[in-house]
């Protein structure tokens, strides 16, 4: 439950007093670091962000002798915790996106309530920049919940819902701020009532709230069809009123080598008899297969890199989706293989797409 410093105060006033979850007795965080990895064990107290800046800061200064010229602090930060203040959640939160560290939670560990709020502030440093990093690995366990405010006082229901309406909004704008989450989703996640905890292990929920899986469970038997289905949600109306299988048809047939893909292509792309259609057929048939693949799609597949059988599904078209077949092109038997898709249309458009393994999970089916 969250408490706000004196339950009668006006809103606004509110905001500015002490907001946490009440977990028990009061005990601060443990901070250890070992190497690159930060550690942050128990429940999240008021405080607690001061003293991460500070404990930061001083093992900083401790390196910082030791460092050499372009060498930097490219720290990971391990969350163990129940939650807790959900104002120091969100500093803490604050804090990783600006010293650009990645967040964890381990297999067997569990970050709950402003614990989560905290790991989305995770972030990546990369060639070109930084961006959002948050991860898990199999078996951990992140989950979200409401907020609301109560105390021994009394408070008025109209004050009661303007404080967690309030709460809610601070806790968008700072997802907002740290980039890559679904804010509807999370503000569904904010709506579940506060005694209770929405458990994020669904593929779906995973990329909602930008998180990569550091250790995915091997590519399902239906992977083909799931990864089609990922790559026209993408390109869909997304108000047509088509559901997915209407969509997408569940019969598969495999090509074995790059020839089949070829002729395969061929003939979804060029299916009319049109006499303008058969020297382009011809001229297709007498190139390399890699050259004429890429033409078809306008995209570069390298059959070298593609497991093959190539799975290929028939599509359904209707209120403005107009593509006919998705083909599906493995990376590897490996749980993190990249997958590529390509969605082809016979009046010439295609849509090539790279697809992480997550894609190839049904999307909404816990992965653990």
């Amino acid at each position: 439950m969250c408490w706000l410093g004196t339950a009668l105060v006006r809103p606004a006033i509110a905001l500015a007093a002490a907001i946490f979850v009440m977990t028990g007795p009061s005990e601060a965080i443990t901070l250890s670091r070992v190497d690159n990895m930060i550690h942050i064990s128990g429940p999240i107290e008021i405080g607690d962000g001061k003293r991460l800046s500070a404990f930061i800061e001083s093992e900083k200064a401790r390196l910082k002798p030791t460092l050499t010229e372009g060498d930097s602090f490219e720290w990971k930060v391990s969350l163990d915790s129940t939650g807790g203040s959900l104002s120091d959640g969100i500093e803490i939160g604050r804090l990783f996106h600006t010293h650009q560290f990645e967040t964890l939670i381990e297999r067997g560990k569990s970050c709950y309530s402003a614990c989560a709020i905290a790991f989305l502030g995770g972030v990546r440093q990369y060639a070109t920049g930084i961006g959002p990093w948050r991860e898990m690995q199999l078996g951990a366990t992140l989950g979200f919940h409401g907020y609301r405010s109560s105390g021994k006082e009394v408070v008025l229901l109209n004050e009661a819902f303007d404080q967690a309406r309030a709460l809610n909004g601070l806790i968008l704008e700072y997802a907002a701020q740290i980039k890559q989450v679904d804010l509807g989703f999370l503000s569904e996640l904010l709506n579940v009532p506060a005694e209770e905890m929405r458990l994020i292990k669904t593929p779906s929920q995973l990329k909602k709230l930008g998180i990569w899986l550091a250790d995915p469970p091997k590519r399902p038997a239906d992977a083909g069809y799931n990864v089609c289905l990922a790559a026209i949600n993408k390109i869909r109306p997304s108000l047509d009123g088509f559901l997915d299988d209407d969509r997408l048809g569940r019969n598969v047939r495999r090509l074995r080598t790059p020839a089949e893909l070829l002729a395969s292509l061929i003939a979804d792309r060029y299916a009319s008899d049109f006499a303008t259609d058969r020297p382009k057929r011809a001229a297709l048939t007498k190139m390399p297969v890699s050259a004429a693949i890429d033409l078809i799609t306008g995209s570069h597949v390298d059959p070298d890199y593609v497991q093959f059988p190539v799975e290929r599904y028939d599509l359904g078209r209707g209120s403005g989706f107009y593509y006919d077949q998705c083909y599906v092109l493995f990376g590897g038997d490996q749980p993190g293989a990249q997958t590529q898709s390509i969605v082809l249309s016979n009046s010439g458009s295609s849509v090539y797409t790279f697809h992480a393994a997550l894609d190839s999970h049904p999307p909404d089916k816990p992965l653990w």
